[in-house]
This record gives structure tokens, sequence and C-alpha cells, in this order.
């Protein structure tokens, strides 16, 4: 698991609007999403506790691999696919 704490203290105003921003990862699971567990506040900083995946940045994969329109155009889909989930 990781752990992933903002980078500033939010204030009330605040709060209410990123929990609930950061409260649909946790309701959601798809194969191509990672894994949100948990999510809060502590000391005024919000966290969230998300499945680790072991890999490449994609700036190290799109250097290291011939990425041909078709591949490309794979991953674009399959990324379109889990964005529309998020939204929906």
């Amino acid at each position: 698991m990781v752990l992933k704490w903002a980078r500033r203290p939010v204030g009330e105003a605040e709060r209410a609007s990123l929990l609930a921003e950061v409260r649909v990862p946790v309701e959601l699971e798809h194969i191509d999403l990672v894994r949100a567990y948990d999510s809060g506040v502590h000391d005024d900083q919000p966290f969230l506790v998300m499945e680790y995946l072991r890999g490449r940045k994609l700036e190290v994969y799109a250097r290291d691999e011939r990425v041909t329109p078709r591949r490309a155009a794979r991953l674009v889909a399959r990324l379109a696919r889990a964005l529309a989930l998020v939204h929906r």
C-alpha cells in the first residue's frame, strides 16, 4: 500500500470538496485504475491510501518502447474507458 499526502494543509472550505473528490476512487474498481482503499484528513492534511503497483513511469515507457500508432490507440482507448467510469 501507498500513503499519499497532500502537499499542503487545507482549510474547512476546501475540506468538504476534497473529501468528496477522493471518495470517488475508493468506491471504484476497474482493471486499469489503481485501487484506492481509504481517504481522510489528519491535522488538516488530506491523505489517500492506495494500492502499490510496481512498474515504469510513463515517460520511461515512452522512451524505452517503440509504440506503434495501433498500440498507442489501444492504450488511449483503455485510458478513456477507465476515465469514463470515473466521470460517471
